[in-house]
């Protein structure tokens, strides 16, 4: 393991933070880092936590090799999790997210069921919620799909929906179907009870990313098709086209290409 010395460390903050990067451009990934990687990166780490008062070298650090997918790098990134500093906490649940390493996710399953507070930041509840979905796991539907989407802000809603809608198994679309109809309807501009849940939007084009159908966003047209479907249906393993605004929507979440 290589220990990084504090001027490089500043180096390195001023080099990540001064860049206007894209979500993968933050968090390069690396899926099967050499062990010259992986001792860098450990190294890296362990120096940026050692400075317990600088959150900004904490940061850039995270960001530089938190996305290496290597046990110990995972270990390491997990202390950012429990800072008490928002935006290292922040920073290193977003890495998770973009880790491919399997114990990345378990990290974060960890943090959503050990803190049980978490979701009065809707932020970074939303930010949890959206690392888990990234990793598109069937594991992570137990998890996106507790306490649903009752008095959710849109925020959170959007991240769990889309986070299913990440997790290509038949399971996901039983999972938004009982999610349109337990989270209930929104009052229209006149004040009059709507009949669509709230989120529509997102259920439909989760619905759409997950089907490769479109029935629009009318809850009751999507809930027929699956009665009559559910028993047939098979899943594609490969996302299906869909239209180009849903595609645009999709992409700039998720900040890579569908």
């Amino acid at each position: 393991m290589r220990i990084i010395p504090l001027l490089a460390l500043l180096f390195l903050a001023s080099s990540v933070l001064a860049q206007e990067q894209s979500a993968d451009e933050r968090f390069p990934r690396v899926d099967s880092p050499t062990k010259e990687q992986e001792s860098e990166a450990v190294g890296a780490l362990k120096s940026a936590f050692k400075e317990k008062k600088r959150a900004d070298l904490q940061m850039a650090a995270i960001r530089k090799y938190g996305a290496y997918a290597d046990d110990a790098v995972v270990r390491e990134v997990a202390k950012g999790v429990r800072s008490k500093d928002g935006g290292v906490k922040m920073t290193a649940i977003e890495a998770l997210g973009w880790n491919s390493h399997k114990e990345a996710l378990k990290q974060l399953h960890r943090l959503y069921r050990r803190e049980k507070d978490l979701y009065k930041n809707s932020e970074m509840f939303a930010a949890t919620l959206k690392a888990i979905g990234r990793h598109g796991q069937k594991k992570s539907l137990d998890v996106l799909g507790d306490r649903v989407f009752k008095g959710a802000t849109p925020e959170v809603s959007k991240a769990r929906i889309y986070g299913i809608g990440n997790i290509r198994h038949k399971e996901s679309i039983n999972m938004l179907m009982k999610g349109m109809r337990l989270t209930g309807t929104s009052p229209d501009a006149r004040g009059a009870r709507a009949s669509e849940p709230r989120g529509m939007a997102y259920f439909h084009v989760a619905l759409c990313v997950l089907s490769g159908e479109d029935f629009g966003a009318v809850s009751a047209d999507w809930q027929r098709w699956w009665r009559k479907n559910k028993s047939k249906f098979k899943m594609s393993q490969d996302r299906p086209d869909i239209k180009a605004e849903f595609k645009t929507e999709w992409s700039k979440f998720w900040g890579e290409p569908y």
